[in-house]
């Protein structure tokens, strides 16, 4: 058996029947994957198509941290509920690791820190230069929006009233 394939000395027959149990283990979908990467017959091939199709189905199962499987598509939904919770400024909060009930002071003083984190190098997660100078304008132009809609708007009678801030 070769050191980098352990299934090199398997039949094709052993190798489908194992592929249930790919089915709901990736490191086993994936290790077969590899090996019929190396075969060229045409059961080989088709096996290879199936696990692969079955690897990108909505209802493939993959596993998380916690060693719970769950299917890509109901991880899909979770996300997407999760996401519908955020308001705009929450979600690019949240790519920073804040939260908008974070006074906008210490929020500042960790974009700061994250711009000198980034100017060495990009994180991951798509943490880049880039995606903080828009992050921070986007949450300048959301707090902006705040403030016109939170300001009272002048009634009939104030306008062109000098208040004792105009004079």
């Amino acid at each position: 058996m070769a050191a980098g394939r352990p299934f090199s000395s398997h039949t094709i027959a052993q190798l489908e029947a194992m592929e249930n149990q790919a089915r709901t283990d990736p490191v086993l979908r994936a290790a077969l994957a590899e090996e019929l990467s190396h075969r060229k017959t045409a059961k080989a091939r088709g096996l290879a198509a199936r696990l692969e199709q079955e690897a990108t189905s909505p209802d493939a199962e993959i596993f998380v941290s916690n060693g719970e499987s769950v299917t890509v598509r109901s991880l899909f939904n979770d996300l997407k509920l999760l996401r519908a919770t955020f308001s705009e400024a929450g979600e690019i909060l949240a790519r920073w690791g804040m939260t908008e009930s974070m006074p906008k002071e210490i929020r500042d003083i960790v974009l700061g820190l994250w711009q000198t984190r980034l100017a060495n190098s990009d994180e991951p997660l798509g943490r880049t230069p880039t995606r903080l100078a828009e992050s921070v304008r986007r949450l300048a132009l959301i707090e902006e929006q705040s403030v016109m809609l939170s300001s009272p708007l002048p009634t009939a009678g104030q306008k062109g009233k000098k208040t004792s801030d105009d004079q």
